[in-house]
């Protein structure tokens, strides 16, 4: 059963992890059930809105490319893209995360994407915000839905992509959350390049 597990595990492609560590996240995740009860979820569940994303809780469980970049345990660099539209990064983003193991778009709206993704042996759920900010996008306060649906439609050479990765119970991930997001853009890299590529 234990060669099984393991074998599973590995076969994945963004969790390359032992099963023992596997198995210390689920030991963490249970001794804080008793506290999710009295205290609730670590993670607010939901797409970002206006073009940026909720802040991750103090517990170790959550990264962001919008926390303060000397917080080194919740940031993490955004996505980044040059010469393609909003409506071309979408779709491509799209592509790589969902053809990465157990992800799930939720919900799409504008240029923003929510994903969750359901770990393989305890089935948790982790939730993943995917937010496309070109270079000339306007301050968060001036940012309505007329404006985003103009852009999304309009041609752009570079922006960010943020992005937000966060569990929903426990306290510690045991770095599940920053992997994932560093497989996100190890893919999204891979795709753009060979975007450029075909246009050469």
């Amino acid at each position: 059963t234990t060669r099984l597990i393991r074998f599973d595990v590995h076969d994945t492609s963004w969790f390359a992890l032992d099963v023992r560590m596997h198995v210390w996240r689920a030991t963490f995740l249970w001794l804080s059930f008793a506290s999710l009860l009295l205290f609730g979820s670590t993670s607010t569940v939901g797409p970002a809105r206006n073009m940026r994303l909720k802040p991750c809780p103090s517990s170790p469980n959550c990264v962001s490319s919008e926390a303060d970049e000397s917080d080194k345990e919740h940031y993490v660099a955004p996505l980044t893209y040059t010469g393609m539209t909003t409506v071309q990064v979408v779709k491509q983003l799209r592509d790589v995360v969902g053809k990465m193991s157990r992800s799930k778009l939720v919900e799409e709206k504008d240029l923003e994407l929510h994903y969750t993704f359901t770990t393989l042996v305890f089935r948790f759920v982790d939730d993943v915000d995917l937010v496309v900010v070109p270079d000339d996008a306007p301050s968060e306060s001036t940012v309505d839905a007329k404006a985003i649906d103009a852009r999304a439609n309009a041609p752009t050479t570079s922006g960010t992509v943020q992005v937000r990765s966060a569990s929903r119970v426990g306290y510690s991930d045991l770095g599940t959350n920053r992997r994932r997001v560093e497989d996100i853009r190890k893919r999204w890299n891979e795709a753009t390049r060979a975007t450029h590529a075909s246009k050469m």
